[in-house]
């Protein structure tokens, strides 16, 4: 308790502003949850901090709030949007960014030392479940129910 804080809710309401405030099931859902995995050194700050700036990041992160999205939009958005995060290029798929970060890697170490597979983006078909589980996250934050939501063929 020696380091905890209280916020003002409403000041926090107004210094995000109404844009990024809708965004924040989608901010918690995509970095790690109760039922979502947590993303390796992309923290809530960083991705609020980006998702205020970034209308791309905001537009990826709308997907997940939608109602009777599709799989193959959904998965989508979630590869955009991490690699976003995870600093690529805008049409630069997940699974090039993670061989572009870990040839920088091992070239930059030396031969004794290893690439911490960690910390390298996730593959895009880990990145294809990490958004289903986000946006059923999202979906049921919103209110919707099993028995509400369209059974999505997404098998």
């Amino acid at each position: 308790m020696k380091n905890s804080k209280v916020w003002d809710i409403q000041k926090t309401q107004q210094v995000l502003g109404e844009d990024v405030c809708l965004q924040l099931p989608f901010v918690h859902a995509i970095t790690g949850c109760d039922t979502t995995s947590r993303l390796h050194r992309i923290g809530k700050p960083a991705v609020l901090k980006k998702i205020k700036s970034d209308h791309h990041l905001q537009t990826q992160g709308e997907v997940f709030l939608k109602e009777s999205m599709g799989k193959d939009d959904v998965c989508k958005a979630g590869e955009e949007a991490l690699v976003n995060l995870y600093g690529g290029m805008s049409l630069e798929g997940l699974d090039i960014l993670r061989w572009r970060k870990f040839t920088t890697k091992t070239m930059a170490l030396n031969r004794s030392s290893i690439v911490q597979f960690q910390t390298l983006p996730p593959t895009s078909d880990a990145a294809k479940f990490h958004s289903m589980r986000v946006y059923l996250q999202c979906q049921y934050w919103r209110g919707k129910t099993a028995e509400e939501m369209e059974p999505l063929q997404w098998g």
